[in-house]
């Protein structure tokens, strides 16, 4: 699948997970973008990643164990230059598992277990909330988990963002799932899936919206309030009859 902009011309495709190479660049894409890339004179960084002290390389490295299971799933979708065939972007995305186990990283890569310690309330709090609306256990095949999504140009990167999400979307549906959700990490990527996405957030059983603060976080709460100051849960139904809870 090929979309052409204004200047570039960029290929979007389901990531291959068999394809090595193919993962190892996709990995290093999204451990470039959020380890932080300068854009201009500003430097973006992803406040999670950052606050961690996560290197490039080592946040690569976890992507990569990342995307050769649970992101090989047939759901993560990047974007390639046509000629070259460097990845660009990364939508990294798997079939939701409420009874899966976490994975422990260890050496380089233990600092990342920080990361699953802090999402896993949230998870656990968006299991409580679907099955507590639906009145029936979740299982696998329901629900796309948006885990990250990175990409390294200074130009068209919510273009290529919206464009995987496109595709996304296409291949969700055709695989039968319900709806996507994804902890979104800061109010850049808050307004873009909201605004431009169609993203809401969801609610608990209590009609709370479901967050984890930085503040309260022993580690991160170094992240500056001027860049983010918490991570949200935000749902998108892709099956009218399987609307849930949502923040108008």
């Amino acid at each position: 699948m090929a979309n052409q902009t204004n200047t570039f011309t960029y290929v979007y495709e389901v990531l291959d997970k068999t394809n090595d190479a193919l993962v190892r660049d996709a990995a290093e894409c999204l451990g470039q973008t959020f380890a932080g890339v300068t854009i201009g004179n500003t430097r973006v960084q992803e406040p999670v990643v950052s606050g961690l002290g996560l290197t490039a390389e080592s946040f690569g490295g976890f992507c990569y164990e990342y995307l050769k299971t649970d992101g090989g799933t047939g759901l993560t979708i990047i974007a390639k230059e046509p000629d070259t065939g460097r990845v660009v972007g990364v939508l990294a995305c798997d079939d939701f598992n409420p009874k899966a186990e976490p994975v422990v990283f260890e050496g380089d890569l233990e600092q990342a277990n920080l990361i699953t310690e802090f999402v896993m309330p949230l998870e656990e709090k968006f299991i409580e909330s679907v099955e507590h609306i639906t009145g029936k256990p979740m299982t696998t095949g329901e629900h796309v988990h948006l885990f990250m999504v990175g990409v390294r140009l200074e130009k068209n990167k919510r273009y290529v963002g919206q464009e995987m999400f496109k595709l996304l979307e296409k291949v969700a549906k055709a695989k039968g799932f319900k709806g996507m959700f994804g902890e979104i990490t800061n109010p850049k990527s808050a307004n873009l899936f909201q605004n431009m996405l169609g993203f809401k957030p969801l609610l608990d059983p209590n009609g709370q919206p479901i967050k984890a603060v930085y503040a309260e976080h022993p580690v991160l709460h170094t992240v500056p309030a001027d860049v983010a100051v918490d991570t949200t849960v935000m749902y998108k139904p892709l099956d009218e009859q399987f609307k849930l809870a949502l923040a108008v």
